[in-house]
């Protein structure tokens, strides 16, 4: 997984909270990486996200954790970050890259 700052945090690594980054970390793990390419976006101002873009169609969708949830970008929540295994199966269902989903 690679790791991008805006250039105003420190690199390597994340800034604060580190919580939200171990999570998505953690998420990104468990994404199947001939399916998917994983980047951690950091930066000063905005929370850290998981961008995660299929790798065979068109699809990237920006993925943030709180203390409790992963939710996309658009505030939809997919799963808990106590079970980032449910949520990364959610992710790939959402992607089309689950075996046997319309979009593999």
């Amino acid at each position: 997984m690679l790791v991008v700052t805006d250039g105003n945090a420190p690199i390597p690594g994340c800034p604060l909270p580190a919580a939200m980054c171990n999570a998505l970390e953690g998420l990104a793990a468990l994404l199947d990486p001939r399916h998917h390419v994983t980047v951690l976006i950091t930066g000063r101002g905005r929370p850290p996200r998981l961008a995660v873009a299929h790798r065979r169609l068109p699809l990237i969708q920006d993925i943030y954790a709180d203390d409790h949830c992963f939710w996309w970008g658009w505030a939809e929540r997919i799963g808990l970050v106590t079970n980032p295994a449910a949520t990364a199966e959610a992710v790939a269902r959402r992607l089309g890259t689950i075996e046997g989903t319309a979009r593999d």
